[in-house]
């Protein structure tokens, strides 16, 4: 028990004992409360700052959960915008080099208008929104392509007369390309003996050797002769492309006629200007002359390509 406290009286020459003032038990009873309040809040802040709440462990689960599956999604959109890629360079390359246009991805421009102004202010905004542009970048790109490819279908039906009709077969059977004697270029004549332009290309072939039309046309020329090209025949595919097939021995169409691509226009021979047995077979396009083996795409495969290329650059003297 607290011991009482006495404060000597002068005027009573005696030893009065003190009463505590209400109001100063008040504030030392208040002060104890508040400085064991402050304790207690400052105990509570720094056990937060150094144990996570079950709350906060949940939800720091659930941004790792999120971090990974933002990886795994924009792995996911790199695979996508490669297959992309790959297919809109096929899809170039097809306008390019066989309907000669350009293609849609050519004809777009790419907005730059910012439409994530809801996103700022949020904490990792900028995760989303890089999600969003490159999400919305893909759409763009699979818009473009089925809008390309509509297209691509749309130019095949209306082009399906010109595929039929470009010259894109070999004119004789030449299995392991063994029939393939002289390319295209300067070569030594074999009767002039002189280094002059070969227009075409040579196959060399038994007299008989069936010849065929390298593409749908209607023939423009069948002319009979001993001199230059001898017997031969033109063929005017349309679009531009014209084809020649000389030194026949005999012809089997006439002028005026239609012809599809592998009907038999004549047979392989000597006549004109010609050293041996062969078939020399010419391409114009818009009446210039040009390389006959940039046409056989349809015959070969990349390797026989290349074979024939090889072949028809290591011979320096043409059959006519």
């Amino acid at each position: 028990m607290r011991k009482p406290k006495y404060k000597f009286n002068p005027d009573t020459l005696n030893f009065d004992k003190i009463r505590p003032k209400v109001r100063r038990i008040f504030l030392k009873i208040t002060s104890f409360f508040g400085l064991s309040i402050l304790l207690a809040l400052l105990y509570y802040v720094i056990w937060s700052l150094i144990v996570d709440t079950p709350k906060e462990k949940s939800m720091k689960n659930e941004l790792k959960q999120l971090a990974l599956q933002n990886e795994l999604i924009k792995n996911e959109m790199t695979d996508m915008e490669e297959t992309l890629d790959q297919l809109q360079k096929t899809d170039e390359e097809l306008y390019m080099s066989i309907f000669e246009s350009k293609p849609v991805s050519d004809l777009y421009k790419k907005g730059g208008i910012k439409r994530y102004r809801e996103l700022d202010g949020y904490s990792n905004a900028y995760i989303t929104e890089q999600t969003s542009q490159r999400l919305d970048m893909i759409r763009e790109k699979i818009y473009m392509q089925a809008k390309s490819y509509d297209d691509l279908v749309e130019n095949i039906e209306d082009k399906d007369d010109m595929l039929q009709s470009i010259p894109v077969i070999m004119p004789i059977t030449n299995d392991n390309l063994k029939r393939t004697a002289s390319g295209y270029g300067m070569k030594m004549h074999p009767i002039y003996k002189i280094v002059m332009f070969h227009n075409g290309m040579d196959f060399t072939a038994p007299i008989g050797t069936e010849v065929f039309a390298t593409g749908k046309g209607v023939v423009t020329s069948v002319v009979k002769s001993q001199k230059n090209l001898g017997n031969y025949v033109t063929i005017d595919h349309g679009y531009g492309y014209t084809s020649t097939y000389a030194h026949l021995d005999k012809i089997n169409v006439k002028k005026g006629q239609r012809v599809n691509r592998g009907d038999v226009i004549g047979l392989v021979g000597n006549s004109g200007l010609s050293v041996a047995p062969h078939l020399h077979y010419e391409i114009k396009y818009k009446d210039k002359y040009v390389d006959p083996a940039n046409f056989f795409f349809s015959d070969l495969s990349l390797e026989e390509y290349e074979k024939l290329i090889e072949i028809t650059s290591s011979t320096s003297q043409s059959y006519d």
